[in-house]
């Protein structure tokens, strides 16, 4: 089943990356137990990375597999199983799959595994409730509340005629443990229908658990992020039912 969802037939809300380490169990255990995959669907690569000295991926779709070896053979040490499902990797691994799932089987293992980066990723498609121009309309202002104490902008412009090739916001440090990242995705990719997206990264922390909860996803965004309305902003949409203002995200 996939983790996608629809809130009144704007936003849709998935989860667009997932990197986990799984410790004590081999490269061939962690694929077959745990993604529930078929281990003769993967193919290794030439190299690894990021410490590991191979790396497998997944025929169907990018999901990497990082592991060491010693003399040629695979081996259980300390740094563990490294998993990363990129974006289209998540799309290609839940149409098979359950994302969920896998996210709850990886906090039941407890000390035997850890999530190190979920991507929430929501999508505007009528351009509705995440307006980037709204949106930083009343960051300009300080019509917002959030536990971050900055916020960034970064615009892309073609050097030959200086038009606008994306806009991209940032909520948090990039280098923090959670930040929100919201940009134009009709404009970056070229589309004719205008639309948005909203990325929450986690990275390293203990919310990653969290996100298995749909219950409670709704809850932590609201504590890190909520626009402000002022009273003569009667006709401005908005995505929660809280008085004076609107939450962000919802999921």
């Amino acid at each position: 089943m996939p983790v996608t969802s629809t809130i009144k037939q704007t936003l849709q809300t998935s989860i667009d990356w997932l990197e986990f380490t799984i410790f004590q169990l081999s490269y061939e255990d962690v694929i077959e137990r745990i993604l529930q995959l078929k281990i003769e669907d993967f193919a290794d690569l030439s190299k690894g990375k990021f410490g590991y000295n191979a790396q497998t991926k997944w025929g169907n779709g990018n999901l990497f597999v990082l592991f060491n070896q010693v003399d040629d053979e695979p081996c259980i040490n300390h740094m563990g199983v490294h998993v990363i499902l990129s974006g289209t990797g998540c799309r290609a691994y839940e149409s098979q799959k359950s994302l969920y799932t896998l996210i709850n089987v990886l906090v039941a293992l407890e000390n035997q595994a850890k999530l190190s980066r979920i991507d929430l990723a929501i999508d505007d498609f009528k351009d509705e409730l995440i307006k980037f121009s709204r949106i930083r309309k009343a960051a300009l202002r300080s019509e917002f509340t959030s536990r971050w104490n900055k916020w960034d902008e970064l615009n892309s412009r073609s050097t030959g005629d200086g038009k606008l090739l994306g806009q991209t916001m940032y909520f948090g440090s990039q280098t923090s443990d959670i930040f929100c990242r919201i940009y134009d995705k009709a404009l970056e990719q070229k589309c004719k229908v205008k639309y948005n997206t909203l990325y929450f990264i986690f990275i390293k922390c203990v919310l990653c658990e969290a996100v298995g909860s749909a219950d409670q996803n709704h809850k932590t965004f609201k504590t890190f992020l909520f626009f402000t309305r002022k009273k003569k902003q009667k006709n401005l949409p908005s995505a929660t039912s809280a008085k004076g203002g609107f939450a962000l995200v919802l999921v």
